[in-house]
């Protein structure tokens, strides 16, 4: 009986040791990886890829906030396209599972170089799988994603917040639609206005009479572009005029002298786009000034230029345009 209880407290006492000893190897290569996790974040941080080479497997791979699987060969890191002005780790927890470890918490980095967010505070979670390989410990996996907007993000639905508020109205037009006003050079019909676009551009259906041509003139903050419907429509870019028949398509851009006429024997139409909107004020301007005053009133043409600086139209006048066919 005594041989037993010598036997039974001896195995409980070798028991305990060897449980101690087990628990102090688990503490000592917690600390070693935890270490090592460590040292890894700081070769990111340094873009030291000699170092990260010690530490990452063969196979090394990334499940990115990128939304990628990358393969250590195409580790943003590793080929330089990743670079980070701070990068903090803070390892919140390590499980230990025989000859695999995983670490678990969270990181808090400022991207530099292109990156997208350069100079951005992310805040992200990830978690690190360590693997024993001949004799070593290797980091083999990582996940890691984004838990918080950074500042770009914030800043991009912010734009996209802004996009949404100055987005164009519904506009649906059926044949005869809107009513045609008259005007100087024949009648014009408004397509899309400032107020439907919210002032990115704008859109009219003009219809000019034989014989109309404007001067040589410029438009210094706004693109104009022409699709002719019927007839031909005689232009001047620059110094080269061209007819230009139904179906044709011509952009004016910003700054570019131009001038347009019709020089057939019957009516052009065609439709007329602004980028932004704006200049469409000159033809509401003419629509009301004709009701008036007739473009044969010697008072016209600087009635015309009054209207043109007092509401701001995007327009410089070069000088006549002399035609010749």
């Amino acid at each position: 009986m005594k041989l037993i209880l010598l036997v039974t407290i001896a195995i409980l006492v070798a028991a305990n040791f060897a449980s101690g000893q087990s628990a102090k190897q688990t503490d000592a290569l917690e600390q070693q990886i935890r270490k090592l996790d460590m040292a890894q974040a700081d070769a990111v941080l340094r873009g030291d890829v000699a170092a990260l080479g010690k530490l990452w497997a063969e196979d090394f791979t990334v499940n990115s906030p990128f939304n990628v699987i990358s393969p250590i060969g195409e580790n943003r890191v590793r080929t330089g396209t990743m670079t980070f002005s701070s990068f903090v780790r803070e390892v919140e927890q390590v499980l230990i599972h025989g000859k695999t470890v995983i670490v678990m918490g969270r990181e808090t980095i400022v991207p530099s170089g292109t990156s997208p967010d350069a100079g951005k505070t992310l805040r992200r979670r990830f978690t690190n799988i360590w693997m024993k390989k001949k004799g070593q410990w290797r980091m083999v996996a990582r996940h890691a994603n984004i838990i918080c907007q950074s500042e770009t993000q914030t800043k991009s639905d912010k734009t996209l917040s802004e996009q949404d508020k100055n987005k164009p109205k519904i506009i649906a037009l059926k044949s005869g639609e809107p009513p045609e006003f008259i005007y100087d050079a024949g009648t014009v019909k408004y397509l899309a206005s400032s107020e439907d676009t919210n002032g990115a551009w704008s859109l009219v259906e003009l219809k000019e009479m034989p014989g109309y041509k404007t001067n040589l003139h410029r438009h210094n903050n706004t693109d104009e572009a022409f699709y002719v419907l019927e007839g031909v429509l005689t232009i001047k870019v620059n110094d080269k005029t061209s007819e230009y028949p139904a179906g044709s398509y011509i952009l004016v851009p910003r700054g570019t002298p131009h001038a347009q006429g019709n020089f057939g024997k019957v009516p052009v139409k065609f439709l007329l786009t602004f980028t932004p909107s704006g200049f469409e004020q000159s033809f509401k301007d003419r629509v009301e000034l004709f009701k008036t005053v007739k473009p044969d009133n010697p008072n016209f043409r600087k009635m015309r230029e009054e209207l043109t600086k007092k509401n701001k139209v995007d327009v410089e006048r070069l000088g006549e345009w002399i035609y010749q066919k």
